[in-house]
């Protein structure tokens, strides 16, 4: 985890003052929890459940756009000119629109050297992990104790 140790170094810093998961999105806990929502809504069986799972994405959509208005106004925050055209609301949008110094590529070449890869395999054999005592419950005809 980075606590603004790293990001302070100019070597991991770009032109644009951009360092981590701010590359991505203004917003990226919002974002964080609407992936989480959205992983939710694939894996269950009934639609009104999906739709209560699509919760969080709603709120990261309008929740950070309505933080961005506040901001912009100078409400709780600054949103200047610059950071608004080299960032985005939307995930990944600014990167690949190459808003960003280093442009499309170098954006997301920047993003995988700033990020923890440990901590994304991890959390990937954690999931997979869960998965995988979820299908052996199944097998044996028992209920998920993940559910």
């Amino acid at each position: 985890m980075d606590f603004k140790g790293e990001s302070a170094s100019p070597a991991v810093t770009s032109p644009d003052g951009l360092h981590g998961l701010h590359r991505v999105s203004r917003h990226p806990m919002l974002w964080s929890l609407a992936a989480v929502g959205l992983g939710g809504a694939l894996a269950v069986p009934s639609a009104p459940q999906a739709v209560w799972l699509l919760g969080p994405a709603a709120m990261a959509l309008l929740g950070g756009a309505h933080i961005d208005y506040r901001h912009r106004r100078g409400e709780g925050g600054t949103l200047s000119a610059e950071t608004e055209r080299v960032t985005s609301l939307l995930p990944f949008a600014a990167m690949a629109a190459g808003a960003q110094a280093e442009g499309a590529l170098g954006s997301l070449q920047a993003l995988a050297r700033e990020l923890k890869v440990e901590n994304a395999v991890l959390g990937v054999l954690l999931a997979a992990r869960c998965r995988r005592i979820e299908y052996r419950s199944h097998l044996q005809g028992g209920t998920s104790a993940l559910k």
